[in-house]
């Protein structure tokens, strides 16, 4: 996708296209990805820049390679990184893609968000009364999912006044 989390970990491939180069000869492909907003090298949350380097040796003259990006996002939200390449052969540049405004190059990173409404099940107020059975329902908005990616929602009801997790009848955690 073109979206990704601000999470730590993050991985971002880049399909890289070649054409015309000599089959048996080794060259490097280097990326490093940009900040579109500041057109500026791109950091990770420790501060180094993100970059990705791949040795290929064709076997024909035409194909494709896929540079890995890893590293820690979680401070990247909000930003849209462009991926920026070049194949070097002995030391000198023979290609690259270099373009700030490349849709293909480039994913945005956001932070997904939830928030949650509590009620009673049976009359949606936000008052139960104590009893051998209650219900509640626990309502959840959220923005900035990524589509097609599982989130897992895990939620307890806490006293507000202690901090502690309420429990059932039979001492577990609700």
């Amino acid at each position: 996708t073109k979206i990704t989390d601000a999470t730590k970990g993050i991985t971002m491939n880049d399909t890289v296209t070649y054409k015309n180069l000599i089959p048996g000869i080794t060259y490097t492909v280097n990326g490093i990805l940009m900040d579109k907003a500041t057109g500026n090298a791109a950091k990770d949350d420790n501060g180094a820049f993100i970059t990705a380097t791949k040795n290929i040796t064709p076997a024909t003259a035409d194909g494709q390679v896929v540079l890995t990006y890893q590293f820690d996002g979680l401070q990247s939200a909000g930003k849209t990184f462009v991926s920026f390449n070049e194949l070097v052969y002995s030391e000198n540049v023979v290609a690259e893609h270099k373009d700030i405004n490349s849709a293909e190059q480039s994913v945005s990173v956001k932070t997904p968000s939830a928030s949650t409404i509590l009620y009673n099940t049976r009359n949606s107020e936000k008052v139960v009364y104590s009893g051998k059975s209650i219900s509640v329902t626990d309502q959840i908005t959220y923005s900035d999912f990524v589509q097609g990616k599982t989130y897992t929602v895990e939620s307890r009801l806490v006293d507000r006044a202690t901090g502690n997790t309420y429990k059932d009848a039979d001492g577990a955690e609700v």
